[in-house]
């Protein structure tokens, strides 16, 4: 008996040998990612690169905020997300401090307390800089990384996260990386929005991620869910929860011009030259570029406008929905080529059927060029879709 369960106990610890071992959901350790593919907040820009001398980075150019954090809202931060595993990780950042008025963030991981950097960030041309202090842990799965302006004129290029604390190369801080589209309940903080899964985990040590989707693949793979559970299938028919709108095919105000620009270089955009109405919005429908939607499921859309706006004389708007009241669109509009911005509070509730947009004149010179509403919708990239509803 005992020789038979020497056996046999030889026979399993032989097969248990033999067997593969079962696959690991083993996550990446290691990140290198653009603050172009981040969530980027309406109060900063985007520059593109220059060559070998500067990468596209991310600038903020506003008021400070060195006592504590800006108020805690989307516009004031650039949100980095990575699917990582679990452990203690260093952080490395990309950037140009270029004097000691202008070199500090606020940081947060997690949505947990903001934290000051403020040393050794002073560099007049970019340059890799550790985020001071001990690692910071990561949870296993999705984290965030938020940085808030703290001073005005530091440009963020990238951000590099690994585990074993090595800084990157220069080499590194200029090569170009993909952009990776992850879900917005992340992005963004609010419900989940988007359709598509994150990649597998890279077990190569190359990268995986995918390259930035082109406009249209980013407008499909953008939220599908609309109010009260129902998904885009599942709308009524005949009835629609994205809108593509161009400003030159709207209802167009004899005291706005159409133009048309090198910056835009598909379509026309509409601008008012005349004096400004600071207080209030001017009256008469002259003064007024009228979208108007038909085929309207209900709901709360997400609204951005591709708008340019070249300085502080020329970055505002008057804007309402279906004839309400007047709201003054006067903050983190202004950007020297065109851009997609979220309208005053991001979002705006149309009814079934037939909804209007007004955008009255504000200041002179500001350029309207389309608007993109979505329920549930993210920031659009680039020029928008082709799929335009208002044009002929």
């Amino acid at each position: 008996m005992r020789l038979l369960l020497v056996a046999v106990g030889l026979i399993s610890f032989l097969l248990a040998r033999s067997l593969p071992a079962q696959a690991t959901d083993a996550r990446p350790t290691e990140f290198l990612i653009a603050a172009e593919c981040a969530v980027v907040g309406d109060n900063f820009d985007l520059r593109p690169g220059a060559g070998t001398s500067s990468p596209s980075h991310v600038i903020y150019r506003g008021q400070t905020a060195t006592d504590s954090p800006p108020p805690d809202v989307a516009a004031n931060r650039i949100r980095f997300t990575v699917d990582a595993e679990a452990g203690e990780y260093y952080f490395f950042a990309y950037i140009r401090a270029p004097d000691s008025g202008s070199d500090s963030y606020w940081l947060r991981i997690n949505a947990g307390e903001w934290f000051a950097w403020s040393r050794d960030l002073t560099t007049t041309n970019f340059a890799w800089k550790v985020i001071s202090g001990p690692p910071l842990p990561l949870t296993g799965g999705i984290n965030t990384i938020d940085f808030a302006y703290r001073e005005s004129n530091i440009s963020l290029a990238k951000l590099a996260v690994n585990a074993a604390g090595v800084i990157p190369l220069p080499e590194e801080g200029l090569s170009t990386v993909e952009c990776k589209t992850l879900p917005s309940a992340v992005q963004m903080g609010g419900a989940a929005s988007q359709s598509e899964k994150l990649p597998e985990p890279d077990t190569t040590g190359e990268s995986n991620l995918p390259v930035e989707p082109s406009p249209e693949a980013h407008a499909t793979a953008v939220a599908t869910e609309a109010l009260s559970g129902k998904v885009a299938s599942e709308v009524i028919p005949g009835l629609r929860n994205e809108f593509w709108l161009e400003a030159e095919c709207a209802t167009v105000g004899a005291s706005f011009a159409r133009s048309k620009g090198g910056a835009a270089p598909e379509s026309a955009y509409v601008t008012y030259r005349g004096t400004p109405s600071m207080s209030e919005a001017p009256a008469d429908a002259a003064n007024r570029v009228r979208f108007v939607i038909e085929q309207a499921i209900a709901g709360e859309y997400q609204l951005y406008a591709r708008v340019k706006a070249p300085d502080g004389d020329s970055d505002s708007f008057w804007v309402r929905i279906n004839e309400g009241a007047w709201i003054k669109w006067a903050s983190g509009l202004r950007t020297p080529t065109f851009a997609w911005k979220a309208v005053a509070a991001g979002t705006c509730s149309l009814t079934e059927g037939t909804n209007t947009i007004d955008f009255a004149y504000r200041e002179p010179n500001a350029q309207l060029d389309k608007l993109h509403l979505q329920v549930g919708g993210a920031r659009p990239i680039g020029s928008g879709s082709p799929s335009v509803v208002n044009c002929n």
